[in-house]
């Protein structure tokens, strides 16, 4: 259980929700993929980094990872729509690659970057987006996808740390995408091939789903605190 949550949170204040919000938060916190999770660095535009959330939440990928390496100040700065969108949505932020990629190494993920398709002519081998999936199964690592700043792209001290590259093909004019579309094809692409291959090895625990609802319980209900010991007392 997340650290301050009790374990019976969501249970205990499950009266405070109707029975159809109950049911709609279990259900969607038993979709949850902890197979992914989504790295985003340096996206600045308010409306770039909101899109992302909200592709994020409503394909099931509940983890994602926020750094900022190009300012000193805080670059993660969403809509007032996709504040309320980050409640469904465990977001951690980090500023430096060196110690982030040790914690995915410590989690068993495997990082694997967007790159535009410019660049699959320079010296970098070029991964089909649905072959990742396939990867992971085979050799037993979840996956983490990185997208760089809108401009700039990622940085270029994850090539040190990077485990893959990919790319959103095009055969237009334009040679790259928005990052909010590229983050939306490419998570879309890697659920679709990996639903039926890491799904059964990386089950949802009950265990999580309790931790999970009892995070959203302190996201979504204010006062949660009283009303638990409000009811933890009457017993």
């Amino acid at each position: 259980m997340a650290q301050g949550i009790p374990s019976d949170l969501f249970d205990t204040l499950a009266t405070t929700l109707t029975g159809e919000r109950k049911k709609r938060m279990e259900q969607v916190a038993s979709s949850r993929l902890p197979w992914l999770r989504c790295v985003l660095q340096d996206i600045h535009s308010e409306h770039n980094i909101s899109a992302c959330l909200r592709s994020c939440e409503a394909f099931g990928v509940g983890s994602v990872d926020v750094l900022s390496l190009l300012t000193t100040k805080k670059s993660f700065r969403p809509t007032s729509v996709a504040c309320g969108i980050s409640h469904w949505l465990n977001i951690q932020e980090f500023n430096a690659i060196n110690s982030y990629s040790q914690y995915l190494k410590q989690n068993h993920y495997k990082l694997f970057a967007g790159i535009p398709s410019s660049h699959s002519r320079a010296n970098k081998q070029i991964l089909d987006v649905e072959q990742i999936p396939r990867d992971a199964a085979d050799h037993g690592f979840k996956i983490a996808v990185l997208f760089g700043n809108e401009r700039l792209g990622i940085d270029p001290e994850w090539h040190n740390h990077i485990d893959g590259y990919f790319t959103v093909p095009t055969v237009g004019f334009v040679e790259s995408l928005n990052v909010s579309v590229a983050v939306a094809v490419t998570l879309y692409a890697i659920i679709q091939s990996g639903n039926h291959l890491l799904a059964p090895k990386y089950l949802v625990s009950d265990q999580d789903i309790k931790a999970q609802l009892g995070i959203w319980i302190t996201k979504t209900v204010p006062k949660w605190q009283e009303i638990y010991d409000h009811e933890k007392n009457k017993k």
